[in-house]
């Protein structure tokens, strides 16, 4: 899955097949994802490149996250919907972290399946990325 603001700039690298090789062939694992820049509670990861196993185990994980995303949650000091305010999705991936654990997940580094690019920031080498995050 794919962020609409995600651009490959050099699709020879193949990270996402690389992440399924290594790392889908333990039946535990269930979604590969890229740490954010800044990870903190509420940003465990960031979920603008999400690969997903394909498994009714991971049908299962999805539902628990639309869940989440129709309950009401306070958040530094604010009452959101994660499906309608907020980060959205992220929010809702973050409760489900919190409350259940990393264990059906894969975090890579920042860099790997994806760079941010910000407004005010260097732009980042291009030397190396496979996608850049706007």
């Amino acid at each position: 899955c794919f962020d609409d603001d995600i651009l490959i700039i050099d699709p020879v690298q193949d990270p996402i097949g690389k992440a399924i090789r290594e790392h889908f062939i333990s039946s535990e694992k269930l979604i590969i994802a890229s740490l954010d820049e800044q990870v903190s509670a509420r940003i465990p990861f960031n979920t603008g490149v999400l690969i997903l196993k394909s498994s009714p185990e991971t049908l299962m994980l999805l539902d628990e996250i639309l869940q989440i995303g129709r309950q009401l949650r306070w958040v530094n000091g604010h009452n959101w919907l994660p499906r309608l305010t907020g980060l959205w999705d992220q929010d809702a991936f973050a409760d489900y972290i919190n409350f259940r654990g990393k264990d059906r997940f894969v975090l890579l580094p920042h860099g790997q399946l994806q760079t941010f690019v910000r407004r005010g920031q260097p732009w980042p080498s291009l030397d190396s990325t496979f996608a850049l995050h706007f």
